[in-house]
């Protein structure tokens, strides 16, 4: 599967629990007129949000099966773990959805 296409996925079902918001997240830098932009921290998952009803931080990254984390996105894994927020390294669904089920029962 590709990453965008678990991206889709994931969005598509667990964006409509009631329990759960998320929402797709570019990172990068732009030149808008004479100002250089970064668009969020290097690192930052392909999706973020929020559970409830606690405000739990999410953050989901998407990898094919042989895909790799950056090392960016390894000190994120670690900050938002650290900082009691649930990371997931999805490389399919079902990696998703046992993560999110267990913590969902809590």
């Amino acid at each position: 599967m590709r990453e965008q296409d678990l991206v889709v996925s994931i969005l598509a079902k667990w964006g409509a629990h009631p329990r759960v918001r998320v929402a797709r997240i570019n990172t990068g830098a732009a030149q808008l007129h004479s100002r250089f932009v970064r668009f969020n921290p290097r690192g930052t998952a392909d999706i973020v949000g929020l559970i409830a009803p606690t405000g739990r931080m999410l953050m989901i990254e998407c990898k094919t099966v042989d895909g790799r984390q950056s090392p960016e996105q390894w000190v994120m894994q670690r900050v938002v773990t650290e900082f009691g927020g649930l990371y997931i390294l999805a490389r399919s669904m079902e990696d998703v959805d046992a993560v999110l089920n267990a913590v969902l029962k809590e």
